[in-house]
């Protein structure tokens, strides 16, 4: 292509995506003047008369750095007078190579202005090998050819013989790390991979990069560290590349909360304009965002235990106080677990208590984001005294009954039931006679013996007044759960302490035991792998005690398991799928939302959870000891600019192979602007590595793939995807909303299906070779069968192959056995040789028989064609014989053939 038609034909792009990005600009990068107004008056405050903005401190040359600063104060209306001085700069400071050539046709694309003339000399630039060399004809880089990308997206142009070279060549520097440098004995570089990512990113789909990209953003992902990726200006450049290429801007909270704490008191970042601007430009995406910012507010949760027999202590009341604000309180559960939550970051002391307990004081320090488990908060009864706790129900229905329990003789020592019956009743040491009563209930009486220190269960059962006399005999029931999970725990013993009565716990952890006669005993509670249990138990005659759950501790442990629920925070709604990582160590929720992870060693560790089409989640987790802790994750849907991915709906759960696999996908603008979008879809393997990119089209638009959504309007689309031959298993399809110039991801859902295992070939032919022969001819001929296999897994075909003379008699018969992997178009195989005599004459027939292995949809067999062996006998006459030189006369030809089949 000529100059003038190159540069015809890059105008028409141009016009059409500087619409394009005039639209995005205006919502979504007008935040970086909003974001950081000292970070940008600082920039102007260094502008020269020159109209050069630049500093002392800058990495890189003026013309570099005002051009950086030129892209990050465009949105910036009320300096309109120093941005066009800055822009005239940048355009009068550039030579006639590269980076100054492209600087100038971004400069003026970012007034809206074209330039032909610097397009063509440009071009001239560009090598043999695609990529571009700072000057004509000197030799390619990675660094030229992105300088020279970057200034042909800008000016619009969309060439693909001018784009396709210079993007192979890029693709093909890449290192086995995913990085690019600047030269073969150079590292791999942070910066030119950065530079790589964003430039690239709007190709992605089109020329097929998202492996390119994918191994570039794993090596930047590799590269950072707790600092990011090294100074400011690497930092701010690793953002902008990573920023636009995920819809999951919580991946990078970290990375965009430094470097916005890196910004000094007089607004600029290390002094520098190059690395304020780019700073600037990075924190302007981020502030695009619409998500809601991670939470900030800490969680503090534990159980409390009772010291001295090892059990939870429920309905105690749990207190924090902050230094900055007021008291958290709450009640332990019937398994003695407590949660507080919405701390704020400080200081906390935080008091225990419960009736018959001493109150336990601790201090705790919580940090933003920290969800720190205490783990067993163990409390001392106090000394002197005893603790008599149960339930009073009625004998009849089991209710719980609003009564009083009172010591005998005391007269102040009493307590009420709560509405479930539950009490708790300190008492002195020694014995002890109790006495329950409720209105239109019989009184109940018992007596005790209790030490210092003791837990007596006393859990009677009370009858209507005017009831019969009852059966002396007691009745236990009660079930027993794990501490820390809830689970149920079978086979455990319960035995009465010093006699034969024991039994058993059934699979939901219940028990049942029939004691001979009522008073006080010493009941134990055993099982394998946690701490035992022994407890004082007071009964009355005639009763059916309901001891209700009982939560065994296991032993202590020397690691973690982490377990919980990964929802949707909007709708509430399991996420399956999404990745929880503890530390090293990671799960992925099953299709209910639940994940576990076993083996934690850590006592503090980083807890990570993300999914597809949702904003990754950060937090600390701090433990006092090594058990069961349970963690509930609730995602936030991804969504930038308004714009949300509402639904990805497979039309079935299941595809074969070489069929259309169709999803329906919901799109809807929230915000407050009109987005220009774009919809990509990406089938994706969940066990290996297949991946298929493409565009959505819009119904009815052709390849034009665009399409402008409205505040508050909503779109579906279908998606399909040709399922081809793709192994068995299970797919994802990753639906991404992208801007309309394709450099941004504004938000993304999934949707998956299963795609079955399959055997089918569409077709399949045999015939001989060769085809045609002879009567009378010895010869070897060759079976070959061609085939189009629809499968998706290696086919084994096994069949009989028999070839039959013109008589019906089997002149060869085998047995083939045909390997088949699964590939598409036609695949050709020889099934078997064989040599005969053909001395008949006719069709010789050839027949499959037994096919197994697949279902062969088009079976197509030729035979062998023998024709008959007839002998030839020609005889032929001139009329007249001879003729005289210059006479005229008329020739007869006569010719005769005669023939006949030789005899058979």
């Amino acid at each position: 292509m000529d100059a003038q038609s190159w540069n015809r034909h890059g105008m028409c792009r141009w016009l059409f995506f500087f619409a394009i990005a005039a639209c995005i600009a205006s919502p979504f990068f007008t935040t970086v003047a909003k974001a950081n107004e000292s970070g940008v008056t600082w920039l102007f405050e260094q502008q020269g008369h020159d109209g050069r903005i630049a500093a002392p401190a800058d990495e890189t040359t003026a013309p570099h750095a005002s051009l950086e600063a030129l892209r990050a104060l465009r949105p910036v209306t009320d300096q309109a007078d120093a941005w066009v001085q800055l822009r005239q700069f940048v355009e009068q400071a550039s030579g006639a190579g590269i980076p100054d050539v492209p600087r100038r046709l971004i400069a003026l694309s970012l007034a809206g202005e074209s330039d032909p003339e610097g397009l063509a000399k440009l071009r001239r630039h560009q090598n043999p090998d695609g990529g571009f060399g700072a000057e004509p004809g000197q030799q390619s880089s990675v660094l030229d050819t992105l300088d020279a990308l970057d200034a042909l997206a800008a000016a619009g142009v969309n060439d693909f013989d001018v784009l396709q070279p210079a993007i192979a060549f890029v693709a093909a520097r890449q290192r086995t790390d995913g990085g690019f440098a600047a030269a073969a004995e150079s590292p791999s570089s942070v910066y030119l991979t950065a530079r790589t990512v964003a430039g690239l990113q709007r190709y992605r789909i089109e020329y097929g990069l998202s492996g390119v990209l994918q191994a570039a953003v794993d090596f930047l992902a590799a590269r950072e560290s707790d600092r990011g990726w090294g100074q400011t200006w690497q930092n701010a450049q690793a953002l902008l590349a990573l920023l636009p290429s995920t819809a999951d801007t919580g991946r990078h909270a970290v990375a965009v909360d430094a470097l916005r704490a890196a910004q000094g008191d007089d607004g600029s970042w290390d002094g520098s304009v190059y690395a304020t601007a780019l700073a600037l430009r990075a924190l302007g995406l981020a502030a695009a965002e619409d998500s809601s910012s991670s939470p900030s507010s800490a969680t503090l949760l534990g159980q409390v235990i009772d010291s001295r027999h090892g059990v939870v202590v429920s309905g105690g009341t749990v207190t924090a106080h902050g230094s900055g604000a007021g008291d958290w309180m709450t009640t332990t559960g019937p398994d003695g677990r407590f949660v507080l939550q919405d701390l704020e970051p400080g200081p906390y002391t935080l008091a225990f208590s419960a009736t018959g307990f001493q109150t336990l004081m601790r201090n705790v320090e919580l940090e933003a984001d920290q969800r720190s488990d205490l783990g067993a908060v163990v409390l001392d009864m106090e000394p002197e005294n005893a603790l008599v706790t149960g339930r009073v129900a009625d004998a009849v229905t089991g209710a719980g009954i609003a009564a009083t329990v009172a010591l005998q003789g005391s007269g102040i020592v009493t307590a009420s039931t709560g509405m479930d019956g539950h009490f708790a009743l300190p008492v002195p040491a020694g014995a002890v006679e109790l006495s329950v009563t409720a209105t239109d209930y019989e009184p109940v009486h018992a007596a005790a013996w209790v030490e210092p220190g003791d837990r007596l269960l006393f859990s009677p059962v009370m009858s209507r007044s005017g009831s019969t006399e009852t059966e002396p005999s007691v009745i236990l029931n009660g079930r027993l759960l794990d501490a820390e999970t809830g689970f149920a725990i079978p086979g455990a013993v319960v035995r009465v302490v010093g006699t034969d009565v024991m039994t058993l716990s059934g699979v939901d952890g219940s028990f049942r035991l029939t004691l001979a006669a009522a008073g006080q005993i010493r009941v134990e509670l055993l099982h394998s792998g946690y701490q035992p249990i022994t407890f004082t138990l007071l009964t009355t005659a005639g009763t059916d005690v309901d001891l209700g759950h009982w939560y065994l501790l296991p032993d202590p442990r020397s690691s973690t398991t982490l377990l919980g629920l990964v929802t949707d925070r909007e709708s509430g709604a399991p996420v399956p799928g999404a990745r929880v990582s503890a530390g090293p160590r990671v799960a992925y929720a099953d299709p209910d939302g639940h994940f576990r992870i076993d083996g934690i060693e850590d006592l503090a560790f980083e807890v990570v959870a993300d999914a597809i089409g949702y904003r990754t989640l950060t937090g600390s987790l701090v433990l006092q000891q090594h058990g069961w802790t349970r963690l509930d994750v609730s995602l936030e849907p991804t969504g930038i600019g308004g714009i949300r991915v509402v639904e990805v709906v497979e039309h079935q759960d299941q595809y074969g192979a070489f069929e259309e696999a169709r999803f329906t996908v919901g799109v809807e603008n929230r915000g407050e602007h009109e987005m220009p979008l774009v919809l990509v879809a990406s089938a994706q393997g969940v066990a290996n590595d297949f991946r298929e990119d493409f565009v959505v089209p819009v119904p009815g638009g052709g390849r034009d793939a665009t399409f402008v959504l409205a505040p508050g309007e909503q779109v579906l689309r279908t998606v399909s995807w040709f399922t081809g031959n793709v192994p068995p298993g299970l797919y994802r399809m990753v639906v991404q909303v992208w801007t309309g110039d394709r450099v941004t991801v504004l938000s993304e859902g999934v949707g998956a299906v299963a795609i079955a295992e399959t055997a089918r070939i569409g077709a399949f032919a045999v015939q001989p070779e060769p085809r045609e022969l002879v009567r009378g001819v010895s010869t070897e001929v060759e079976l070959v069968a061609t085939m189009n296999n629809a499968s998706n897994v290696q086919t084994i075909l096994d069949f009989d192959v028999i070839v039959r003379s013109p008589s019906g008699q089997p002149i060869h018969q085998q047995r083939v056995q045909l390997e088949a992997e699964p590939l598409p178009g036609l695949q050709e195989f020889s099934l078997t040789r064989f040599s005969h005599d053909f001395d008949l004459a006719g069709a010789y027939p050839i027949e499959i028989l037994g096919l197994t292995g697949a279902t062969v949809e088009a079976l197509d067999v030729r035979g062998i064609d023998v024709a008959p062996n007839i002998r030839v006998q020609g005889t032929h006459g001139l009329d007249p014989g001879q003729i005289l030189p210059r006479e005229d006369a008329g020739i007869t030809v006569r010719l005769r053939i005669e023939g006949m089949e030789d005899a058979q």
